[in-house]
């Protein structure tokens, strides 16, 4: 975003050599094309006054800074060679009409001076160096004089000018240090050019920069704000501005420098698409909309402005749904606001897809996906992921989509065989077999979840105590919770298996002995031959398992695991004896 001046460029190469010794000499020796030229016009007089003062002064003036070895006036045959051939009176070449000139001329510098009457033949005198380029001034403090003294008249002016020299100098350290990342030699001669010269928009933006860089962002903004107010539109400025208020928090307000930025440059679809970025990084992808949708207001056939669009509303609303979620307790966010910014995006994807086809980015297309998924259309969500793998079939991230739209819309046997696909186009694509484990498992189909979990450990690098808790989870959640014991023993027994480590594996012993005694319980209940014959077993099978959830149950202060064992022992001992009595 920075911007280098020119003339500061210029003015350290001169500031560099006045402190070389010796340089003189070699300046000296060069050409006078060499030096940096200034246009002296004749000075302006009030109505009333003699133009002749304002003549001499000039005249004095370009003398004088001919004699300087870095800059030369231009003199006074070239000045009327300009003027004639563009046809301009030398009484009508004002300050404006001059810079105009000194374009054209390729002249850095203009001095444009005036003087009017202050009476008893006194006259006061101003005078203001522009740059020809930039249009930054340097203003000479205004001084009255004598009418006849045209001569110390331009002295005390030629004074100022070598102020500005030296200003120029302290302005071009600044950039120079700043372009090197030296911030403190930057900030102090940025300090020094500025206090020389107070209106000095190139210093005052590059110290709004170096306290961008060195995160000083409240004076970042207060030194943007100073650039503006002497120069409105100045594009940079306005461009900082809206980036440190971003920064700040204060979204509003870089959301209206940002416009009167891109009021600047309306049309310029590339401009605003930068800016609209520079505002979504900043933390305000709804504002980067804004500006997107005024930009679609104009051109509604310009395909990147499309993919912006849906690029900032599906930022904006994952934004707000993980929001909602913190401050709502919403489950999964999607708030009426919320879906509203998924169907942008989601319908901005789908005219960019439109345009380009196959061309389309991938990614985009995976966020037209989710967007359907979020908003629950599944029938849609899985209707245009099968649409977009016509022209992206080789793309696995794309396929796993697939993969979830098609379970949540009730395809278990489909997305199976699209994860299976993932698996063929990456097979080390993390979590793919966990996955098809936890639909076979949500399926019902156990034993056939086991041999894909054991993958999932082996050739996926998953951990084992990961894909055992998926069967323990649905044995203790709707087995052992929902009293259907032997289904819980089931999962139990199967997440037991696995090669978990010793404190996973004391939890699932504790939790299946427990739930055999439970079953033991409910089948000794008769208390006769028969029910003791068949209980006893399963309390039998219970009594180890109970013993080696002891470190599982130690951590457990609601777990009373000794009057467990108790209650477990005593009902073998009642089942053996009723089976001796019967016997």
């Amino acid at each position: 975003m920075m911007e280098r001046l020119k003339l500061g460029t210029v003015a350290l190469a001169l500031g560099a050599l006045m402190m070389v010794p010796g340089a003189t000499a070699e300046l000296e020796a060069q050409e006078a094309s060499s030096r940096f030229q200034v246009l002296v016009p004749d000075m302006e007089a009030a109505e009333g006054l003699n133009r002749r003062f304002g003549e001499r002064v000039a005249r004095n003036l370009r003398d004088m800074i001919g004699d300087l070895n870095t800059h030369r006036a231009v003199d006074d045959g070239d000045l009327r060679d300009a003027l004639r051939r563009f046809d301009i009176n030398r009484d009508d070449l004002n300050c404006v009409m001059a810079r105009q000139l000194a374009t054209q001329m390729q002249v850095e510098l203009i001095m444009c001076g005036q003087y009017e009457r202050a009476g008893d033949g006194q006259v006061e005198v101003t005078a203001t160096f522009v740059s020809a380029e930039t249009g930054e001034t340097f203003e000479v403090e205004a001084f009255t004089i004598a009418e006849r003294d045209e001569e110390p008249a331009a002295q005390q002016i030629f004074n100022s000018f070598e102020g500005y020299v030296g200003q120029l100098r302290f302005a071009a350290f600044c950039q120079d240090y700043f372009g090197s990342e030296q911030y403190e030699d930057a900030l102090r001669n940025c300090d020094q050019a500025i206090e020389l010269n107070p209106s000095s928009i190139s210093s005052l933006f590059t110290r709004g920069r170096i306290y961008m860089e060195t995160d000083r962002l409240e004076e970042s903004l207060a030194e943007f704000q100073r650039v503006l107010e002497l120069d409105p539109i100045s594009e940079s400025a306005l461009q900082n501005a809206g980036f440190v208020s971003a920064q700040l928090g204060r979204q509003d307000e870089a959301r209206q420098y940002y416009r009167e930025y891109l009021d600047l440059n309306p049309g310029n679809a590339a401009v605003r698409m930068r800016e609209a970025y520079n505002l979504a990084q900043a933390g305000d992808p709804l504002g980067a909309m804004g500006f997107i949708e005024d930009g679609l207001e104009l051109d509604r056939e310009n395909i990147d402005l499309w993919v912006q669009y849906g690029n900032f509303a599906f930022a904006a609303a994952v934004r707000a749904a993980s929001a909602a979620q913190m401050t709502d307790g919403d489950a999964n966010g999607v708030t009426a606001e919320v879906a509203e910014l998924y169907r942008k995006a989601a319908e901005a994807y789908e005219t960019v897809f439109e345009a380009r086809g196959e061309e389309t980015a991938v990614s985009q297309l995976r966020n037209t996906v989710s967007a359907y998924m979020q908003l629950e259309e599944l029938d849609r969500a899985v209707s245009l992921a099968s649409d977009f793998l016509q022209a992206h079939g080789e793309d696995a991230p794309l396929w796993s989509i697939y993969a979830d739209a098609l379970q949540r819309n009730g395809q278990p046997d489909e997305a199976l065989a699209a994860l299976d696909r993932v698996l063929e186009l990456a097979p080390d694509r993390p979590n793919v077999r966990a996955r098809k484990g936890r639909i076979l498992i949500d399926e019902g189909r156990f034993q056939e979840a086991v041999p894909v979990l054991r993958a999932a450990v082996e050739e996926g690098g998953q951990p084992a105590e990961a894909m055992a808790n998926l069967l323990f989870s649905e044995g203790y959640n709707n087995g052992f919770q929902q009293q259907n014991f032997n289904h819980a023993v089931e999962l139990f027994r199967l997440a037991r298996d696995f090669p978990v480590n010793a404190a996973t594996m004391s939890q699932y012993d504790f939790w299946l002995g427990y739930t055999y005694l439970q079953q033991g319980i409910a089948a000794q209940e008769p208390q006769t031959l028969q029910s003791a014959q068949a209980s006893l077993p399963i309390f039998q099978r219970a009594q180890p398992l109970l013993q080696g959830g002891q470190a599982y149950a130690a951590t457990q202060s609601s777990i009373n695991l000794n009057q467990f064992l108790e209650a477990v022992n005593t009902y073998i001992e009642i089942q053996e004896a009723l089976i001796n009595r019967g016997r």
